[in-house]
């Protein structure tokens, strides 16, 4: 009755997995487009990446994968997901593919921990992994606001007290030189982020050519609302807004970071407005983030008006 099967990459499977995600993750900006260049980027042994489809009579109603870690410094360590669909829970489909799962791993791979995520708003979810021995590391907090009442002159006096300190903001499109150099300041930016942002994983320093790799070489990248503070050549801190694939009045904002020095100065409220801006100039009033409930963005967030929706829970397991 059940069976497992490797994923085959064929454009049905992709196909497949993308209708069942979405069925579960309706809110979701994935895009097919977007899980085939992500699986591209996670081929060969550095990440040791593998998908199953679990079908029930011959049709597929969920899916599974793992992947090393290799964003974290953690060794020997796993993120494994399951997906299964509503009508098709309760049959022990998930039970059977992270007893697999989990075996292999430790057999066969010496995998010291597992990762894996699901929503607050999933409780069944949270209890199956609880009851496998899975805790929660992180919470992250996923919020919006609708800017169609925000007032972006209030923030005038801000951009020009930075402009007067000779901080300008301005896109990443406006920035991306010919010999790439704009990558190194791209990844010191990212260390600085690795270093001072909420994690529970230590953080591993990515390359220049990794920074591409995830956040330019991507079907979705838009450099026009990656927003750059600059003081002289130098980028000292950044802050994305991203096209929202499944909305068209939605956007999505990326990761802020501010270089040390220039901190508590205004620098990441300056260019979540400019984010903001640019949001209504596409006639995208609402926007999502998310930060972990530590984070101090979040609470800059909440005074910009966001409001918290629901929380992503990171879970983590020890293997014996």
């Amino acid at each position: 009755m059940l069976h497992f099967r490797p994923f085959n990459f064929t454009d049905s499977d992709y196909q497949t997995i993308y209708n069942i995600y979405k069925t579960l993750w309706p809110d979701s900006s994935a895009t097919l487009d977007g899980i085939k260049s992500s699986d591209q980027r996670t081929q060969g042994e550095k990440y040791d990446f593998s998908r199953l489809l679990a079908e029930w009579d011959g049709q597929v109603v969920g899916y599974g994968q793992r992947s090393r870690t290799v964003w974290s410094a953690t060794p020997d360590q796993y993120f494994v997901s399951f997906s299964t669909l509503p009508d098709y829970r309760n049959k022990g489909i998930g039970t059977a593919f992270f007893d697999q799962t989990e075996d292999d791993l430790k057999v066969n791979k010496n995998a010291a921990s597992l990762l894996t995520y699901t929503r607050d708003t999933q409780p069944q979810s949270v209890s199956f992994l609880e009851n496998r021995g899975y805790s929660v590391i992180e919470r992250i907090t996923n919020s919006e606001i609708d800017l169609s009442q925000f007032d972006v002159e209030k923030y005038a006096p801000l951009r020009q007290k930075l402009a007067a300190e000779g901080i300008e903001i301005r896109p990443l499109s406006d920035l991306m030189d010919d010999e790439e150099r704009y990558l190194d300041k791209l990844e010191a930016l990212h260390w600085v982020l690795a270093n001072d942002e909420p994690h529970a994983e230590p953080p591993k320093r990515r390359t220049p050519q990794e920074i591409k790799e995830m956040y330019i070489s991507t079907p979705h990248f838009y450099p026009e609302g990656w927003f750059i503070a600059t003081d002289g050549d130098e980028f000292v801190g950044w802050s994305a807004i991203l096209i929202h694939q499944g909305e068209a009045e939605r956007m999505e904002t990326g990761i802020t970071v501010i270089d040390r020095s220039y901190r508590r100065r205004g620098l990441a409220t300056a260019m979540k407005v400019a984010g903001f801006e640019h949001a209504l100039a596409l006639g995208r009033p609402l926007i999502q983030t998310e930060n972990e409930e530590t984070n101090p963005m979040l609470d800059l967030n909440k005074s910009l008006g966001f409001r918290p929706i629901y929380q992503g829970l990171d879970f983590k397991k020890v293997l014996g």
